[in-house]
């Protein structure tokens, strides 16, 4: 369906497929529902558009989002939810501009989280930045991919993806992709799975602090970083 009334702070459906066009130089707050499942959006962001994306709680959603020339997409979240999350940006538009942010704190159940970031036209920037911490019997899988057109000079697009694992029966699977067709570009990508240090315990323990106390405080400054 086709969004209806004004675009300036909405609330997305709990289901079903949404087509969005922002138009130029407006600026929309898009909310996601606090629960859902199976939720298709699709966003168009004309020229100079900037939208601000507030991810809520969906089983599974696919994200679509088109950029045009000095578009901007920023979303940022924290997360305790097991979800499946497909988020494709197409920056179609000289210096539009993508960034992203988000963390996971999960203890049960797969998780799911693939992102491309497509560049088909020069000036423009992407970052990608998700964290996840793994306790219980939680799982995660990352998939990122970055692809420069050959056109796409003057191009920065980055991805990150780092995993702390604190329990024996959690897992995560990190696999970013880079395909850059141009050299005149500024990439990078990374991704790490690690573990609670036991000599970073063992410190803090000598210090007095338990280790219940002991792992959150490492958790935490983990996030912070």
């Amino acid at each position: 369906m086709k969004w209806k009334g004004p675009l300036d702070k909405q609330y997305l459906p709990k289901s079903g497929v949404v087509r969005i066009t922002v138009q130029k130089n407006k600026t929309v707050t898009l909310h996601e529902p606090k629960e859902g499942n199976n939720l298709f959006v699709k966003l168009i962001l004309k020229e100079s558009a900037r939208v601000l994306y507030v991810t809520g709680s969906i089983q599974t959603l696919y994200l679509h989002v088109t950029l045009c020339d000095k578009a901007h997409f920023e979303q940022n979240f924290s997360s305790q939810n097991s979800e499946h999350r497909k988020q494709v940006f197409i920056l179609d538009g000289k210096k539009s501009q993508v960034q992203v942010s988000g963390s996971y704190a999960l203890t049960q159940d797969k998780s799911y989280f693939e992102v491309v970031q497509l560049h088909t036209q020069s000036y423009a920037s992407s970052s990608i930045a998700i964290k996840t911490v793994l306790d219980g019997t939680a799982q995660f899988e990352y998939r990122g991919t970055i692809k420069i057109e050959q056109q796409s000079h003057q191009t920065q697009a980055h991805q990150e993806n780092k995993n702390l694992v604190v329990s024996d029966q959690a897992q995560a699977l990190s696999i970013p992709i880079l395909e850059a067709l141009t050299s005149d570009v500024q990439c990078g990508h990374g991704s790490a799975v690690s573990y609670i240090n036991k000599d970073h315990l063992f410190y803090l323990a000598s210090r007095g602090i338990e280790q219940t106390v002991a792992k959150k405080m490492i958790i935490n400054g983990f996030l912070s970083l």
